[in-house]
């Protein structure tokens, strides 16, 4: 798992521009799917999906629910344990705060014990600093507003910037009280917009796994791979891309499959073929080798002492 650290929130700045918003589904999905990888005792899959996430919400179309960060930061404190890095694990579950473990995910009492023994800062505000928010807009942490710039240092928060409109500008993920430079400004309270009413909220709380990935209709890697417009075949099994639900679903099958990869490369293509029909062949192809090739596997890093 890559840690919260300062320098690898640099490093994600560095990442290419966003070719598409990332929904509040997706993100769902995502941890759906890793909610049952950790069910099964795969830890490794489960990182992945959720390296994925930290790198996709930097496109997010929405404002995050604070549940639905808070149940991320669960999965992410549960795989940093496994992981047997404390750092990580009790960065992550800081910032879960009193969201529940998901029942069906196994863990031993040692895991109850670490969280039950956690120590949390608490969450300040900053006194010499105000926010600098988008005209007629506003700043959020965690999904919640503050008028002023206020955080844990012992954990990552994600911040995001919302104009008028209500539309998002911005969402960084954030090393403790490391506000972003462009998001501050002179000392005074930051006033709500009239249309700001609370933070979005979870339309259910429980996870549930799409029935379009409840299983992988191939084995091993795919060779028999054809890709239009219109449809998909791999390894004779067709998938309708005509719709944004018929795209999901096929997404949700590549996500069930193990090709996270894949997924990215996908959303890449159909992205060109709207977009930038020039680059359209090229991200065809390399979706292709992503689904003939073996997944990469997630690389770790420590956190900086």
């Amino acid at each position: 798992m890559v840690p919260w650290v300062g320098w690898a929130f640099a490093a994600l700045a560095q990442e290419e521009p966003c070719v598409g918003a990332y929904s509040l589904t997706e993100w769902r999905a995502n941890l759906d799917a890793a909610t049952e990888a950790l069910a099964h005792v795969d830890h490794e899959r489960a990182d992945a999906l959720l390296e994925g996430v930290r790198a996709d919400v930097r496109c997010l179309e929405a404002p995050v629910p604070p549940e639905l960060l808070r149940r991320h930061a669960r999965l992410a404190a549960v795989v940093g344990f496994f992981q047997q890095d404390p750092e990580v694990a009790a960065s992550w579950a800081r910032l879960a705060q009193d969201a529940p473990l998901p029942q069906s995910i196994p863990v031993p009492p040692s895991y109850s014990t670490f969280i039950s023994e956690l120590v949390a800062a608490p969450v300040a505000p900053e006194i010499d600093v105000g926010w600098n928010p988008p005209k007629g807009g506003l700043i959020l942490i965690d999904g919640q507003w503050y008028p002023v710039p206020t955080a844990g240092f012992d954990r990552p928060h994600l911040v995001q910037a919302i104009d008028k409109k209500k539309r998002v500008t911005l969402t960084e993920w954030q090393d403790g009280r490391a506000f972003p430079a462009a998001l501050l400004g002179p000392p005074r309270a930051q006033v709500a917009p009239k249309w700001w009413t609370g933070p979005a909220t979870e339309p259910d709380a429980s996870p549930k796994v799409s029935p379009a990935a409840a299983s992988c209709p191939w084995t091993g890697q795919p060779r028999q791979i054809k890709l239009t417009k219109a449809k998909a075949s791999i390894e004779g099994t067709v998938f309708l891309l005509k719709t944004d639900a018929q795209r999901r679903a096929f997404s949700d099958t590549l996500r069930t499959c193990g090709e996270l990869r894949a997924i990215k490369r996908f959303k890449r293509w159909r992205y060109a073929i709207k977009r930038a029909p020039f680059r359209a062949p090229a991200y065809k192809q390399s979706l292709v080798r992503a689904l003939v090739g073996p997944e990469p596997k997630p690389k770790r890093q420590k956190a900086q002492r």
